[in-house]
Formats: C-alpha cells, structure tokens, sequence
C-alpha cells in the first residue's frame, strides 16, 4: 500500500503516481480504492499576470458503490507553499536573510519583487507561529547543532539548514521529506 503524499516535485513525479491511487488511503477517512484525480490546483505566478499549475486535487469518492468520505485534499508541488502566491525557494531567500542578522524589512527587500512589505511581515509572523512544529519535526531528524543565536527564530533555521545542506531551498526540501506545507 502506498502512503498519501501532500507534495510532490514535478508534474512528472505525480504521473507516476496517480495510476497507483487506488492503492492509497484517504488522507481524512483512511479508507483505500477510492481515490481519483479531481483536476488541478491553479494560482497565479508570483507576478501576477498568468496562471499557473500549482499542483492537483484528489477526490475521495462517495458515489455509487463507493464508501469513500466524498472529501478531497491537495498534492502540491514542493516549489510552492499551501495558499501562499510566494513560492518556497522566494520565502527560503527571505529566510536565510534573517539567518544572515537582517531584520524583516531588509531581508525581505532584496527578494520582493512585486510583493509589499506587509506581504513580509505576514511571511514572518506565520513563520514564527510555525516554530514549535518545525522545531518538534526536525529534531526527529537530528538534534539541534551547537548555536551562539540568542533567538530561538535563528537557532531554528541553523538547525533547517544543517539537515538540508546540500539543497539550495531547504523549505521545498522539508515539504518534500514531511509531506506537509511550509508555515501554513
């Protein structure tokens, strides 16, 4: 049996997988042989001016003979983060910018883009309520390495970016190895 993913790396990964679906719980009733592809998450690029694939949508079917819960969920592609336009490799920029000692505003300068400030400061506050979950999930992993920070915020990332040195957006890489969303 295989296990409920909520992200994935490409389009070609999750053509891979739906075929096997059937052979998947539901993520909400547990139940197996009900699942069907329900179509495609869609949003817009960070720009703003076309629309994207983000991901797809998954049916647990109740109908007809079907016991399933009739819920759906969502698998994701791991470059983007659950209802947020700012993409995982943009937010992990902003991140290792604090890590480096600048405060939210001139970190987030350099990777806005198009995005105000608020759209930062709303970025940071979700993160720092998503702390203890990370913190919690990462030392499963490893424990924390030895750190001077002062804040518990930049012993977290130390800590992010010691178990994913080698990839250059530690945030796609946790969504991918946790299969959850990045500071929901």
């Amino acid at each position: 049996m295989r296990r409920a993913l909520s992200c994935l790396r490409s389009a070609a990964e999750f053509d891979q997988y739906w075929p096997h679906l059937k052979s998947v719980p539901c993520p909400h009733c547990r139940a197996t042989g009900h699942l069907n592809r329900h179509g495609f998450l869609r949003g817009r690029c960070e720009d703003g001016s076309t629309e994207i694939t983000r991901g797809w949508r998954v049916f647990c079917s109740n109908r007809g003979q079907h016991k399933g819960c009739g819920r759906t969920h969502s698998i994701l592609m791991a470059d983007f983060i659950r209802k947020r336009t700012v993409t995982a490799a943009r937010f992990w920029s902003f991140l290792a910018g604090i890590l480096k000692g600048y405060d939210v505003a001139e970190a987030w300068e350099p990777v806005r883009s198009i995005f105000t400030l608020e759209c930062g400061f709303r970025l940071w506050r979700a993160f720092e309520r998503f702390q203890p979950i990370l913190r919690s999930l990462l030392s499963r992993i490893q424990a924390p390495p030895q750190s001077l920070a002062k804040s518990a915020t930049i012993h977290t990332l130390e800590h992010l970016r010691a178990i994913f040195p080698s990839d250059c957006c530690p945030v796609a890489a946790w969504q991918l190895r946790f299969q959850r969303t990045f500071a929901a």
